[in-house]
């Protein structure tokens, strides 16, 4: 009977312990804390900045450099295609808020002065979790 009452009694302590990891945001499995992601990168002519996590982020996205007209767009869960003009002021950029896991992407079209078509410049993506 004894063994039987502090097995109860271990038990509910436990339960009480994963409560109150609950209330207080946190989880009661070893590493599954999420962390905030803060990442960039780039790739050739775009950049791209990631702030937050899956449950909620902010991405921007810009061409430095560029000289040459160009389209800058971005993309990711929860964040639909959004693309800008033509643009030729390099410092220009845009940003989105999703949510979501899987990646973000900012590319870059630059016009081929040659034949006048937009040609993909590069992307740079970050993955979300």
């Amino acid at each position: 009977m004894r063994g039987n009452s502090r097995l109860r009694f271990l038990t509910m302590l436990a339960g009480l312990f994963v409560a109150l990891l609950a209330v207080a945001g946190m989880s009661s499995v070893a590493g599954a804390t999420v962390m905030p992601l803060n990442a960039s990168g780039c790739n050739q002519h775009s950049c791209i900045g990631v702030t937050g996590s899956a449950s909620g982020y902010t991405a921007t996205s810009s061409a430095p450099g560029t000289a040459s007209p160009y389209i800058l767009s971005i993309s990711g869960p929860g964040c639909p295609l959004r693309s800008s003009p033509i643009e030729t002021l390099p410092l220009k950029g845009l940003s989105c808020n999703g949510h979501g896991a899987g990646k973000v992407c900012a590319s870059v079209e630059i016009r081929n002065s040659s034949t006048g078509a937009f040609e993909a410049a590069g992307q740079a993506c970050e993955t979300i979790s």
